[in-house]
């Protein structure tokens, strides 16, 4: 989240990140862009081993929802920055909106069921 964030504000100050904010200075659209990238495949592989190895087995259903979900969040603020300088815009986005509700029912049925 804050690393989509710093990337949103790097776009949309373009030449004036000095004058906002001095740690901008010290990021690229690369560097950020590249950390974006680990740190997705990062929580992608330790939801994948929390849903197999957790209490809960039947978790894995929820992997495809999981993965959509962070792709669509990615998606969002690298293409529309709005969203990266504004999280909570993500709760305007119908198809996050529906792949959450998704997530949350299923997870929920597949423990309290």
């Amino acid at each position: 989240l804050s690393l989509c964030k710093r990337y949103g504000e790097l776009l949309y100050l373009q030449d004036n990140t000095n004058a906002h904010k001095k740690i901008l200075n010290d990021y690229s659209e690369d560097i950020l862009v590249f950390c974006i990238i680990i740190s997705t495949s990062l929580l992608i592989m330790s939801y994948v081993l929390y849903s197999f190895l957790g209490e809960h087995k039947n978790l894995f259903f929820t992997i495809p929802l999981a993965v959509y979900a962070v792709f669509r969040y990615v998606f969002l603020t690298i293409d529309k920055s709005k969203v990266a300088r504004h999280p909570e815009k993500i709760f305007l986005d119908g198809k996050m909106l529906i792949t959450m509700s998704l997530y949350l029912g299923l997870s929920l049925a597949l423990i309290y069921l």
